[in-house]
This record gives C-alpha cells, structure tokens and sequence, in this order.
C-alpha cells in the first residue's frame, strides 16, 4: 500500500517552497549569522533551527499540538516567551558591531551559542506549533500508517527550510564582503526592526 502519493508530495514541496522562503525569525536570525558570524558558526545555527522544527513536528505528530490548541493558558505562556525573546534577539543584533568579514571567523560567537539560540527561537514560537497542527494534517493519509508519513512530510519541511536558510546566510555572507561598516550596520538594525515587528505580532498573535 502506497503511504503518500506522488501529486500529495508535489503539492507539499510546492507549498513548502513558498512557506520557507518568506523572511520570517529563522531567515532573518540566518541572513545575519552570515553577516555577522563564520561559515561554522552560520551553519550551527541553521541546525538549531532544524532542530526546533524537528521537535515541534515531532509535538504535532504525538498529539501535543492539539493540547497547545486547547490550553489558553500554555498558549499564552509560550507566546509571550516567544515575543520576549524575540524582541531581546532584536536588540543584540540592533547593537551589534559590525567587522571586518576576516576578523568575524575569529571573533564569531560559540557555535553551541548559536545553535541553542536558533532552536529557542523554533520552539517559543507557538504559531509555528498551531501551523502545523493545522498544515501537515492536511496531506496525512489516515488509512495508511501516519508516523511514516510524518517522516517524510517532516523531512522535506526541514530540508527545504534548511536550504532556503542556506541561501540566507550566504546571502549575508555576501553582503558582509561588500558593504561598508556603516551599511553592514545599517542591514543589521533593518533585521532588527523586522524581527521586532514580528515580536510584537507574536505577543498580539490570537488562536482565532
């Protein structure tokens, strides 16, 4: 018996693509670790990431999305953690200084650092839980094994999320090798102001 059909995953990818591309937490906190950081440490942060996904799938997959759907009292927790920490990722990469690309590898924060800091900010953020809650059932065939499909339907979220976030920190890299100081930092507070924004849309973010 076929778990998934062919034209579900056409469709998924092609949802996925458009989903991972727009600039949301996890590209913008990509597009400057590659402004501000080392390839190393750009790329644990992409992992980081992968790895909150990965757990909030995992949490849509065992049921626990639902719960978070029901609770108003653990919606709301985990929201305002979100936007808190949002809104402090906002101001360090406001404040941040920028530096020389060659100088960055150096002087680059731990890569532990960044991978942790890129996982909080998948896992507080209960839009993405409540999204996939709603999304991901969407292509589950419930007359076939549902784990399997979570696999894979997980899997291909986070490769593309991966790669689009790949493009992000290089595009940032890129950046970082040919603006001035004053532009780096003026690119950084653009960043900053958006991540903001989307604190202060996630601290107003209702269920309904």
């Amino acid at each position: 018996m076929n778990i998934m059909s062919s034209t579900t995953l056409v469709v998924f990818i092609s949802v996925i693509f458009v989903l991972c591309i727009s600039p949301g937490p996890n590209m913008l906190l990509a597009l400057a670790n590659g402004m501000n950081s080392g390839l190393r440490v750009a790329l644990f942060g992409i992992l980081g990431a992968n790895f909150g996904s990965a757990i909030l799938i995992s949490l849509v997959a065992i049921g626990l999305g639902s719960l978070l759907t029901a609770s108003l009292e653990l919606f709301n927790i985990l929201k305002i953690v979100g936007a808190l920490y949002l809104a402090w990722m906002a101001y360090q990469l406001w404040v941040t200084k920028t530096v020389p690309i060659i100088v960055k590898a150096q002087a680059a924060q731990s890569s532990r650092k960044t991978f942790i800091r890129a996982a909080t900010v998948s896992v507080t953020n209960p839009k993405g839980i409540l999204f996939l809650s709603v999304f991901l059932p969407q292509f589950i065939n419930t007359s076939a094994p549902l784990m399997p499909q979570y696999l894979i339907l997980g899997s291909l979220l986070i490769g593309m999320d991966a790669l689009m976030m790949l493009g992000y920190v290089f595009l940032g890299r890129r950046a970082a090798s040919l603006l001035t100081s004053n532009s780096l930092r003026l690119l950084n507070r653009i960043c900053a102001a958006i991540m903001g924004v989307l604190a202060i849309g996630l601290a107003s973010f209702s269920r309904s």
